[in-house]
C-alpha cells in the first residue's frame, strides 16, 4: 500500500492539519453507490449527520479503511519539515508507536451492533442535488431515500483527542450529495389498470430520472475535529 503525498500543513487550535494527494497528485474524494437511508440526523441549522452502517454501503468501508492505512504509511514515512511542526505530545506518540502506527489512527467507524460510520455534512459547504444531478435542492427537501454521497477525505486532522494514543484522524466531510425519495406506496401499474377500465381514459407516468454519470467535487473549508 502506498503512502499518501502531504502538499500543505497548517496549524489551527493546537493541531495540524495536512492536506494529502495521492501517487496521481489528485487530491482523494470518495464516491457511494446508492444509500438507502430512512432516517436524518440533523444536528443543528447548519450541520447534519448520516449514520450509515457497513451493510448499507461496504465500499465505503473498503474506501476509509485503505486510505486509512495509507496514512498509515504516511505518517510513517513524514519528511522532518511536516513532522517537527507537529504538537509535541503527538510526535512522542508516534515515535513510541513507530513499528504500530496502526495505532495512533483513530477510525472513521465505531463497532455498534455492526460497523457503523457518523458521516458529516456541513450545508454552508455541501452542495445538494436530485438525482440527475441537474437540480439543486435546499435542506428543508431531504427526506428519507436514496443518497449517493461525494466525500472529502484529503485532510487529516494531527492532534489532541481524549485517547492520547489517537492522535490522527483522517477527515471526511461530504462536499456532494444527490438524493430521490422512496417511491410511493402501491402499485401504480395496476392502479392505472383499474382507473382506465372504468373512466377508459390512458393515464400517463413519469419514469425515473436518469443516474448521472459523472459529477464534479466542490471543496469545502476546514470543520474542526
Amino acid at each position: 500500500m502506498s503512502k499518501l503525498n502531504i502538499i500543505k500543513s497548517r496549524e489551527y487550535n493546537g493541531a495540524q492539519y495536512l492536506t494529502l494527494m495521492n501517487e496521481h497528485e489528485v487530491q482523494q474524494c470518495i464516491s457511494t453507490e446508492a444509500i438507502h437511508i430512512e432516517k436524518l440526523n440533523p444536528e443543528d441549522d447548519n450541520t447534519i449527520t448520516f449514520t450509515i452502517t457497513e451493510a448499507m454501503c461496504k465500499k465505503l468501508f473498503i474506501d476509509v479503511i485503505n486510505l486509512e492505512t495509507q496514512l498509515v504509511k504516511t505518517i510513517q514515512c513524514m519528511e522532518p519539515v511536516h513532522f517537527d511542526n507537529l504538537p509535541l505530545h503527538c510526535s512522542s506518540v508516534i515515535k513510541e508507536n513507530y513499528n504500530n502506527c496502526n495505532a495512533v489512527i483513530r477510525p472513521n467507524y465505531f463497532k455498534l451492533n455492526e460497523n457503523t460510520m457518523f458521516l458529516k455534512g456541513n450545508f454552508v459547504n455541501m452542495k445538494m442535488f436530485d438525482w440527475s444531478g441537474k437540480k439543486e435542492l435546499m435542506k428543508k427537501q431531504l427526506g428519507p431515500g436514496e443518497y449517493k454521497f461525494w466525500i472529502r477525505a484529503s485532510m487529516v486532522y494531527i492532534g489532541p483527542h481524549k485517547n492520547p494514543l489517537h492522535i490522527a484522524n483522517l477527515q471526511l466531510r461530504i462536499c456532494e450529495l444527490c438524493y430521490r425519495p422512496f417511491p410511493m406506496k402501491g402499485n401504480p401499474i395496476i392502479k392505472a389498470k383499474r382507473v382506465n377500465k372504468r373512466q377508459e381514459q390512458p393515464i400517463q407516468h413519469t419514469t425515473e430520472d436518469e443516474l448521472s454519470q459523472s459529477k464534479n467535487v466542490f471543496d469545502c473549508d476546514v470543520i474542526e475535529a
